[in-house]
């Protein structure tokens, strides 16, 4: 094909090719150029033409599959041309000529140049175990995760919804910050606050990435409503009623992690306009009424176990902000609320199957359904524990993991029927009947699929409840298959029917675009849970000024870890062999360490520390 090497001047790749041929006519395209890794930038050709013509690039996340296009129309002469997108995200390449006349023409492509856009910061951090397959999961999460921090400017393709009526959202958008947290680089490539707060978690342990997640909270702030409503997205400002609650979780767990309790206070009237929004949605026994979430085409409850443990847990991160900068009665007002809805959260998760918790939905189904969002995370944010967890988890190993992962629910919604009077499916165009219709294709989506994202909540509440071997079991199921299959990325979702990669349109009028994204930030997120929760780094304090260090059992010989501080970087070594441990642990001198060892000493083990 050719050689590789760096794009000179820049961060990038440049392919010097051995002169490709170029000849126009119907599907006619160059050879696949694969540039090795997947890029996130600008890309150039270096080419000669024998007539005017517009010069295709066609990419996609696997060399079968060059699924999209860019377009520039290229005279003769020209030596050098570059293509208008901002941001084109792949890894493998073709070019095809489309004559501007009847007359054939022809040409020789002689290099590719893709100069990288996204966040070039080095990394800080790092994991490193001695199982090789568990590094290279670690590797394609954090280069997934850095491809999707992306120059503020080069989402604003997405933004057709901020109107001139609204001086505010126009004004947040005039000087976008340099650089945000995005979902995916080329799809949607716009943020997602529930996105954003497992794709921070992972970047201030890889990187220390707290000025990236800084500018992004305080875009979402600068775009929030005047009703206080914070956007579920940045740019095409979709609404989504738990977004909100992430939003203040992802404040709060920024604070946590960095101590800048400046911008705290810098942006605290956004956080206090949000909390009265939420008030406003919260029933009096202290249930959080929602609408959609991340799970968008299916018609769950207002409120759902998943939603409410959510709720929970923000309650809390909203005390504790409010304690932070001095708002003593509210904060308190706040923790007096955490506990009215973890009343409302038992009460709701009362419906349970072999131990599972189960729901109702708007859509007709024959039984009730296990959701696994509504099965893990309230082990995350602490609501189960014991043998109730234990079941929990139980039910889902046994009925919904697959050699790709854990799947979203427990059965498939083959003949979906919405409930009479229900709305949901509203926001959708079309008639009653014509909804109906679009049902199995929108359900499709969230039913029995493995979605990454929710499969790291899995295995941090795995972790929690102790089951290690569970939880680096679906590591290596779910995470493996991104590192094994093109373009070695993590993927927004794996389709436990049609193969791995699906590119099953969800809409038809998805203009050609599939529902999969082969790069997605929150997929990468399993790199934090692997280090806070396996290694048991955790910020006790802000700013990390009282750190956890909680290592579990692992029956992995040997573990590296370093996370990044505020002050320092905080060291982990871990040796296990036959019935003992050995830890080595080093911290900056601001850096007050809490060293747990109870799981190995449970476990029989004869423990050393070294500090």
């Amino acid at each position: 094909m050719g050689s590789i090497a760096q794009a000179p001047g820049a961060a990038g790749v440049t392919i010097e090719l051995a002169d490709v041929r170029l000849t126009s006519g119907h599907g006619v395209r160059s050879q696949t150029i694969d540039l090795g890794k997947k890029h996130v930038g600008r890309v150039s050709l270096g080419l000669t033409l024998s007539d005017t013509a517009r010069v295709v690039l066609e990419f996609g996340p696997r060399p079968e599959m060059l699924l999209w296009s860019s377009r520039v129309n290229i005279e003769p002469g020209q030596e050098q041309v570059t293509f208008p997108d901002r941001q084109i995200a792949g890894r493998y390449f073709a070019v095809r000529l489309e004559p501007t006349t009847e007359e054939p023409i022809s040409g020789v492509l002689r290099s590719l140049t893709l100069v990288d856009t996204n966040w070039r910061k080095s990394p800080e951090g790092s994991l490193e175990f001695s199982d090789e397959s568990l590094n290279a999961i670690i590797e394609s999460a954090v280069h997934t995760n850095q491809l999707c921090v992306v120059p503020g400017i080069n989402t604003l393709h997405a933004a057709p919804r901020v109107k001139p009526s609204d001086p505010g959202l126009l004004n947040a958008w005039s000087n976008p910050p340099e650089y945000l947290i995005v979902d995916g680089p080329r799809r949607d490539m716009e943020s997602w606050i529930g996105d954003v707060r497992v794709q921070a978690l992972a970047l201030y342990y890889s990187h220390g990435g707290y000025g990236v997640a800084r500018n992004t909270i305080r875009h979402f702030a600068h775009l929030q409503g005047r009703d206080g409503r914070i956007p579920g997205s940045s740019a095409s400002l979709q609404s989504f009623a738990s977004y909100v609650l992430w939003w203040i979780v992802s404040l709060y767990e920024f604070y946590l992690h960095s101590g800048d309790l400046a911008f705290v206070k810098e942006i605290g009237g956004h956080l206090s306009r949000s909390l009265n929004w939420v008030l406003e949605r919260v029933t009096d026994d202290g249930a959080f009424v929602g609408d959609r979430d991340w799970m968008w085409t299916v018609a769950r409850a207002s409120t759902t176990p998943a939603s409410q443990a959510l709720f929970c847990y923000a309650s809390t991160c909203a005390s504790r902000l409010l304690e932070a900068v001095g708002e003593t009665a509210r904060a308190a007002k706040w923790s007096s609320l955490s506990d009215l809805a973890l009343t409302a959260y038992r009460e709701l998760s009362t419906n349970r199957h072999d131990g599972a918790i189960t729901e109702q939905l708007q859509i007709e189904t024959d039984t009730p359904i296990t959701f696994q969002d509504s099965n893990s995370l309230p082990i995350a944010f602490g609501l189960e524990a014991g043998e109730s967890a234990t079941q929990m988890l139980a039910y889902l190993e046994k009925n919904m993991w697959t050699p790709f992962g854990s799947m979203c629910t427990d059965q498939e919604l083959d003949n979906p029927r919405l409930r009479p009077g229900s709305t949901y499916y509203d926001i959708f165009p079309g008639t009653q009947a014509e909804k109906e219709a679009s049902l199995p294709a929108l359900t499709w989506a969230h039913t029995r699929q493995v979605w990454p994202f929710a499969n790291a909540y899995e295995v941090q509440a795995r972790l929690i409840a102790g089951d290690v071997s569970g939880a680096l079991d679906l590591t290596r199921r779910c995470w493996s298959t991104f590192v094994r299959e093109a373009p070695g990325t993590c993927w927004e979702m794996v389709d436990t029917k049609s193969g791995p990669f699906p590119t099953r349109r969800f809409l038809t009028e998805g203009e050609g675009d599939t529902f999969n994204s082969a790069s997605h930030g929150w997929s990468g997120w399993i790199s934090y849970v692997l280090a806070a929760y396996l290694v048991g780094v955790r910020p006790l304090e802000p700013g990390f000024t009282k750190t956890l260090v909680q290592p579990l059992p692992s029956s992995i010989d040997h573990i590296r870890a370093e996370v990044p501080t505020p002050h320092g970087p905080v060291s982990v070594r871990i040796d296990e062999s036959a019935g003992s441990v050995r830890l080595c642990v080093r911290a900056p001198e601001a850096v007050q360490l809490v060293i747990e060892t109870s799981a190995y000493e449970a476990a029989g083990m004869d423990v050393s520390i070294d500090e």
